[in-house]
């Protein structure tokens, strides 16, 4: 019965197309799990910018410091361009 409604609704050539989408589908969630398996050890997909290793990141930690010794130390002069220096690095 609700194959003859689809029929109607779909005609014939839509109800293959069904068919044939459902195979697909199930050949689909068959090869699932083996290629969850393959991707498990491979590196996560990388956004597009900087890195995050990268040269910015180590002129990061220059500037943290920098900025600490400031607050520890009060701000001298060589302080004070050390830190606008690495801020522009």
């Amino acid at each position: 019965m609700i194959l003859m409604d689809l029929l109607k609704v779909h005609g014939t050539l839509g109800f293959v197309d069904l068919i044939r989408d459902a195979v697909q589908w199930n050949n689909m969630q068959s090869q699932k799990k083996t290629i969850t398996k393959k991707l498990k050890g491979l590196p996560r997909v990388q956004r597009p910018g900087t890195s995050v290793t990268g040269r910015r990141a180590q002129a990061g930690d220059g500037l943290a410091e920098a900025k600490n010794r400031i607050n520890r130390t009060g701000a001298t002069d060589s302080d004070a361009v050390d830190y606008v220096r690495r801020l522009l690095e």
